[in-house]
């Protein structure tokens, strides 16, 4: 069966926050249980800059290809589709000119003719859309990873070139697109479930809470609706060997050849290789934002957004991802002055990928590290050559989302044995663990999304408990403040090593993307039964 995946962004050619995780990874499996997959992207550059193999044109659009484990990619370039910046200002232009492409590319049927089209987010809808008024022969899912709760008017659709009386096939019979639209009111995502023949997120909670897709889309959805969680294709042992073949050597001479030992990495990592970084790092693809870091070259920077070492090992917490108040970033901040008032040992480490618009967040995160020269350090943009050390060395992971689908950054910390502090919300509700419910079991602790006080109250516990098992003493036991967990830990010092334990059990066994894909075979086949 053929599969094709149309989204606006997927590894190895263009990634930008955990969207692009997703269509490559299902395709990767897809292809290992005998599917045939293509995933179908704008070209944001590829095709101009030579990188992609241009095979055709058209009607007005370039064609390039590019093979990957299997995987073919039809890239769509032309006019807008060539700027390379995916989610930039002229973000709506190139959706709409996207669909068109979309809808051209399967008219032609020269790259195939798709038994399932699998549409990513809201950026697909127009090709979702084409796709229907081109044929009814094939069947449609639309994945929801984000809700965006957009609007868009009619001469949206008529420029992307639909008629308002193209008549498209829906599951249960035919509508013109004025009247399509006119019944979703314009938004977007309710278009979609109304079009597509099943309709896919990404966990129970983001599905069925208060505020999520079916009180968005509407409940009349829920039949059609399933839920495919994501994966991670991050293991502990594989991590480990990526991160000694690029650091064994500094390793052995930094620890005289201890490098067996877990807090080995967490000293190296602060004392020594936040500092040296790989040529070109932090990669920072948007120019403003490397110039404002080159402004910052006094202690603990050193310009170009690199940084100074610690002077001191201490407990680690760890955040990434990409900067916005979505993600918590704003309460982060708020809460790091009592985190260090409480426990002044803590290192905190934020890794955020920036974007000019939130400039002013990241400019607060880098004054905290001026404010906190011995316990904070920001390296905004991409750090490949420590990144997976950085999870290897850090002993809490913080995830205060004020909403999340479902976080693959919360399995990236679990899989490498990083307790989660993790807002109670989404995906996060259900990957993470509480220690305070699920006891050794646990894999973090939940916090009310928002809240900075329990987000630094529950730091200090999780710290607590992780470095108590390193020191094997109860000397920090008196800055636990959850009872529940303070009992947990006077009964088993070592707890922060079963924690580490169940992090990776938990991943392993549930959060694959093998379990994905056989999650998402499932729903194919409601579509097309398999004999």
């Amino acid at each position: 069966m053929e599969v094709w995946m149309v989204t606006f962004e997927s590894k190895p050619l263009v990634k930008v926050g955990g969207l692009g995780e997703v269509p490559v990874n299902l395709s990767k499996e897809l292809v290992k249980k005998g599917f045939r997959v293509k995933i179908v992207i704008p070209s944001h550059g590829l095709i101009s800059s030579g990188k992609v193999k241009l095979v055709g044109d058209l009607e007005g659009f370039k064609v390039a290809t590019y093979r990957w484990n299997n995987i073919e990619f039809l890239v769509l370039g032309g006019n807008v589709l060539e700027d390379p910046e995916v989610y930039g200002q002229r973000l709506v232009e190139k959706f709409i000119v996207f669909g068109k492409a979309v809808g051209k590319l399967l008219e032609s049927r020269a790259f195939g003719e798709p038994k399932i089209l699998h549409f990513h987010d809201w950026h697909s809808v127009l090709a979702l859309v084409h796709s229907k008024r081109v044929s009814a022969d094939h069947k449609t899912v639309f994945h929801i990873h984000m809700l965006s709760r957009k609007y868009f008017d009619l001469n949206v659709f008529i420029e992307s070139g639909l008629n308002p009386q193209d008549r498209i096939y829906l599951p249960e019979g035919v509508i013109t697109i004025k009247e399509l639209h006119r019944e979703c009111n314009g938004l977007i995502e309710k278009i979609a479930a109304r079009v597509a023949d099943k309709v896919v997120t990404v966990s129970k909670a983001f599905l069925v809470e208060s505020g999520g897709v079916l009180d968005f889309i509407g409940k009349e959805f829920a039949e059609k609706s399933r839920v495919v969680y994501n994966g991670t294709d991050w293991s502990y042992q594989e991590n480990l060997r990526e991160v000694l073949n690029l650091h064994k050597r500094r390793l052995v001479w930094y620890t005289s050849g201890r490098i067996g030992e877990r807090k080995v990495f967490r000293e190296y990592f602060l004392k020594e290789a936040i500092s040296r970084l790989g040529e070109g790092e932090p990669k920072i693809p948007d120019p403003r934002i490397h110039e404002l870091l080159e402004s910052y070259d006094t202690p603990p920077f050193k310009g170009g957004g690199r940084v100074e070492p610690f002077k001191e090992d201490g407990p680690l917490v760890l955040m990434t991802g990409r900067l916005s108040s979505q993600k918590g970033f704003d309460v982060l901040v708020k809460a790091i002055p009592r985190i260090l008032e409480e426990f002044g040992d803590i290192r905190i480490v934020v890794l955020p990928i920036p974007f000019w618009e939130k400039r002013q967040l990241l400019e607060e995160l880098l004054k905290l590290s001026f404010d906190y020269p011995d316990n904070v350090r920001v390296l905004a943009g991409y750090v490949p050559s420590v990144y997976k050390l950085a999870h290897l060395a850090a002993d809490v992971f913080l995830a205060p989302s004020r909403y999340e689908p479902f976080g693959i950054m919360a399995l990236e910390a679990m899989v490498s044995g990083i307790p989660v502090i993790a807002s109670k919300t989404g995906g996060l509700s259900e990957t993470v663990l509480d220690i305070r419910e699920w006891g050794e079991k646990g894999t973090g602790l939940h916090v009310k999304p928002g809240d900075s006080t329990e987000l630094a109250l529950a730091t200090i516990d999780m710290a607590t408990v992780m470095e108590t098992a390193y020191r094997e003493d109860t000397t920090l036991l008196s800055k636990v403040t959850s009872e529940k967990v303070l009992n947990m830990l006077q009964q088993d010092l070592k707890l922060g090593y079963r924690i580490r334990e169940s992090c990776i059990k938990r991943v392993e066994e549930c959060f694959t993307w093998e379990k994905s894909s056989e999650q998402l075979i499932k729903v194919y086949e409601e579509l097309i039964p398999q004999r």
